[in-house]
């Protein structure tokens, strides 16, 4: 299983902001303990591999419309084949 599919699964079911939050020291800044470093660090690598996946899934559908619309597929006739009893 493709690990960046299920990612994309759960991005579109419970979106997250995936922008990195720049820790800021003074009054007003968010303070160290609230911030996870860790999940901020991967948030640009999992936004970069969403966005490859997206590119990737457009240009799989404009490959396919393009050979849906270029090339009909061989219809083959079907015959139903039955044995032959012998007495």
């Amino acid at each position: 299983m493709d690990p960046t599919i299920y990612i994309d699964k759960l991005q579109r079911l419970y979106p997250v902001d995936l922008t990195k939050i720049e820790v800021k020291s003074g009054l007003f800044g968010r303070n160290k303990q609230q911030v996870d470093e860790k999940t901020e660090a991967y948030k640009p690598f999992v936004k970069g591999l969403l966005q490859g996946w997206q590119e990737m899934e457009r240009n799989v559908d404009l490959i396919n419309s393009v050979l849906r619309a270029h090339f009909t597929p061989i219809s083959e006739p079907n015959t139903s084949i039955t044995p032959r009893w012998e007495d």
